[in-house]
């Protein structure tokens, strides 16, 4: 994945004597690192164009992603840098999992970004609803008597009816229609 990178020297970040003496003054003023430019700074593409296009070699371990982030990899400037970031993504493949709210893609089959927008919405106040019950569970904190937290009725799926159970159903549901007309 070809990427495009600029000299840090041109973004203002350190001195560098390859791009000319007022980025060494500048840097110097402002208490910036001075960087020493490799011999042949001017045959280089980095020393001499304001960006370059960079493909990372697989073989090539100082091409890694993670070897290249502001922060070493792992480390308690890069954890707190990242740690929002990680909830986040957990949160996404909670979201995603197929035994949660398994939102994927082509699963509501409706139109327009307005409705997707709503079930997106109400998926997501599900995984909310999951997430304060089992806060609750696990810390024992907040009112119990809040109906979040109040146990959902047991759902045991279809059950097959015989005729006479429909029957009776129907028969009681038509008695309260007529009951409310009268």
């Amino acid at each position: 994945m070809t990427s495009k990178w600029q000299c840090p020297a041109v973004m203002g970040r350190v001195g560098c004597p390859a791009r000319g003496q007022a980025s060494t003054a500048s840097a110097i003023e402002l208490g910036l690192p001075l960087l020493r430019p490799p011999a042949d700074f001017a045959l280089r593409g980095c020393c001499t164009q304001k960006t370059i296009d960079f493909t990372p070699s697989l073989d090539e371990p100082s091409h890694q992603r993670k070897l290249a982030q502001a922060e070493y990899f792992l480390s308690t400037a890069w954890r707190r840098l990242y740690k929002g970031r990680a909830r986040v993504e957990g949160v996404f493949g909670i979201i995603k999992n197929p035994g949660r709210e398994r939102v994927q893609r082509g699963q509501a089959r409706i139109g327009g970004i307005a409705w997707m927008t709503l079930v997106l919405a109400i998926k997501a106040s599900v995984f909310n609803e999951h997430e304060l019950r089992a806060w609750h569970e696990r810390t024992g904190l907040g009112p119990a008597d809040h109906p979040l937290l109040q146990p959902e009725p047991v759902y045991n799926g279809f059950a097959h009816l015989t005729q006479e159970q429909a029957d009776a159903i129907d028969e009681t549901n038509l008695a309260d229609v007529h009951r409310r007309a009268a």
